[in-house]
């Protein structure tokens, strides 16, 4: 893809992705693919919109992500916001009564329904970087500022590699 190449631009940059964590595990109910597009690129700057879907359990707003271009820290503009939730059910077999001896033990479960609360949050952003002249390489990164000590780095990162005009 060439850079001045303004008309397709849009159309042909366009990437999907899923979050991942760095030991690899990673979304993929489709509903949570993700999205980033470039909408400007020229000599001078380059500006990407990027939709995230995240799971609703780990959704923060953009502005707790960690976002780079190019390896520079950028300010994210944040567009419009949707969310999806549902309800289901599972049974599970819970254990009610356990008792061990030396000689045997007893385990008695019983069925439990378990309710819990699932969904997705769809957040629209922007962003815009500095150039230095026509670019042969574009990265946006993107990455979730760890809630607690421990918790999972998810983020995703997108490149673009663009032919000499």
């Amino acid at each position: 893809m060439s850079p001045t190449d303004t008309t397709r631009l849009a159309r042909d940059s366009r990437q999907t992705n899923f979050l991942r964590t760095r030991n690899h595990y990673h979304e993929t109910p489709s509903y949570l693919l993700d999205e980033a597009v470039i909408t400007k690129l020229d000599a001078s700057e380059v500006c990407i919109d990027f939709v995230q879907n995240t799971d609703a359990g780990i959704d923060q707003p953009l502005s707790e992500w960690d976002v780079e271009v190019g390896g520079k820290p950028v300010v994210v503009v944040e567009g419009a916001s949707d969310s999806s939730y549902w309800e289901s059910t599972r049974r599970v077999h819970e254990t009610v009564v356990l008792a061990e001896s030396e000689d045997a033990s007893l385990r008695v479960t019983q069925p439990v329904e378990l309710s819990e609360t699932n969904g997705y949050v769809s957040r629209n952003g922007r962003v815009c970087a500095p150039l230095q002249g026509p670019p042969k390489e574009v990265r946006l990164e993107i990455v979730l500022k760890p809630s607690h000590p421990g918790s999972l780095r998810w983020g995703q990162i997108y490149v673009w590699n663009f032919e000499p005009a």
